[in-house]
């Protein structure tokens, strides 16, 4: 017997999965994404400070003496493994590009504004970062564009990538429960 709590987020995600059919017009599916934090990666031109909260940067700004020295010998130290492909952290949402894409840019800008937890609703072809707070029927936050491509990345990647043509790239990592709803979806090709 499923508890209430699960009953739920599954009618929750029934009622998202009906919300996505009507709005992108085609099958959908639907999980809660508790994102945590954004990531950078070479996407000049703009810095995140607000991402971690105040206290935790102290914390890095005083033990950043002893990560140094440990760099520094862990560097001296041969490691025989193979460290090239990196692990991504589900939760986290990582961007990399150029800041004059709009999409890219909007996507940090809204999503870091909205509350927490939201939904991402997906077709083959569309997302969409969707706010379903009790009092208001669902609203988007964010979704692609028509020039975005969307793929859905399975195994070691583990990871929802939407690319531009400009070469600017957001790539969502769910926890392994919502990566469950992915990989269930009809419509995504394995």
């Amino acid at each position: 017997m499923s508890s209430p709590k699960a009953e739920g987020n599954t009618s929750q995600r029934e009622h998202m999965r009906h919300w996505g059919e009507q709005h992108f017009g085609n099958t959908c599916e639907a999980f809660r994404f508790r994102w945590k934090r954004f990531h950078l990666e070479h996407f000049t031109g703009r810095q995140e400070v607000s991402t971690y909260p105040l206290w935790l940067k102290a914390v890095w700004v005083i033990s950043l003496p002893a990560l140094l020295v440990y760099a520094i010998i862990r560097n001296a130290i041969p490691d025989d493994g193979d460290t090239s492909s990196r692990r991504r952290k589900p939760g986290t949402i990582y961007i990399s590009g150029k800041t004059k894409h709009g999409s890219a840019e909007m996507l940090i800008d809204k999503v870091k504004r909205a509350p927490r937890p939201l939904w991402i609703v997906f077709t083959a072809d569309r997302i969409a970062i969707v706010d379903d707070s009790k009092s208001t029927p669902p609203r988007v936050v964010w979704e692609t564009d028509t020039s975005a491509h969307v793929s859905f990345n399975p195994g070691e990647r583990n990871s929802i990538d939407i690319s531009w043509p400009d070469e600017c790239r957001a790539s969502f990592y769910p926890e392994p429960t919502q990566r469950e709803t992915v990989d269930s979806a009809p419509f995504i090709n394995r």
